[in-house]
């Protein structure tokens, strides 16, 4: 059955660059007959990628999207995703990887109680180097249409190729910049609309967005370097989370986890 259309979401999934745990058709024929069944999922595969014609067997057998790509940067082709999802009238984009679950029942009815009149960018918060506060994409993130309307104008504007051509010769500095190396899509909202990602803890500061899987998640083996992260992210607030009672950190409404 598929979602009631109360928002209307589409999940982009990656190819992650681990292949493993077992062969890349399984998980992405896995996803296809289980949760990519109950909303819109398009798989993204680039040119010079692994496993190309496994994926594209996988996808076609279990009716699920995919589009070829040439081989771009992760933030071009987030750009590209966010073109396609924008023009077909989404209300939010959902970007993951193939070692992501969903549960896009909660997905759905949590994106639909959020902001839709302003930049909204939602997922596992973390702080790094990279850009400061930044949703994890193993974890999978949420943008709505006014997130992705936003960088899209600003990726067009400083632009300096073609989205779906390999000429990335001129080096822009911008964080909207498809071609550049060092756009990142928590930076571009957070210097052209002021926008951090979104605290998605529930009441009791559970999470529902998970870097680890449901074994790590019950028995705490979680890293030092998420658990720092994460409490980086919480502005120094100790965090619930432990490698003792990660268990507790887990929301009843979990939405995604990563099981690699």
């Amino acid at each position: 059955m598929w979602l009631t259309p109360v928002t209307r979401v589409l999940v982009v999934v990656t190819l992650s660059p681990v292949r493993g745990p077992g062969p890349r058709a399984t998980r992405l024929e896995a996803i296809g007959e289980t949760w990519g069944r109950r909303v819109d999922v398009a798989v993204l595969s680039m040119e010079g990628q692994e496993d190309q014609e496994a994926t594209a067997e996988a996808c076609r057998r279990t009716n699920v999207t995919l589009w070829r790509l040439p081989k771009v940067s992760q933030f071009e082709a987030l750009v590209v995703a966010m073109e396609k999802a924008f023009f077909a009238y989404y209300d939010w984009l959902f970007w993951a990887n193939d070692h992501t679950f969903l549960v896009p029942e909660r997905l759905n009815a949590y994106l639909a109680g959020l902001e839709r009149t302003r930049p909204t960018y939602v997922g596992s918060r973390l702080y790094g180097p990279c850009c400061g506060l930044f949703n994890s994409g193993a974890a999978g993130f949420a943008l709505n249409r006014r997130a992705v309307e936003t960088v899209l104008l600003e990726a067009k504007q400083k632009s300096s190729s073609s989205l779906l051509t390999k000429n990335t010769t001129k080096e822009n500095n911008s964080p909207c910049d498809p071609t550049s190396r060092r756009s990142h899509v928590a930076t571009c909202l957070k210097q052209r609309k002021n926008v951090d990602p979104v605290d998605s803890t529930d009441d009791d500061g559970a999470e529902r967005f998970h870097v680890y899987g449901p074994v790590r998640l019950a028995t705490g083996a979680v890293d030092d370097w998420y658990l720092r992260k994460k409490e980086r992210a919480n502005s120094g607030k100790k965090a619930i989370i432990t490698k003792h009672n990660y268990s507790l950190a887990v929301s009843r409404d979990l939405i995604s986890f990563h099981y690699v």
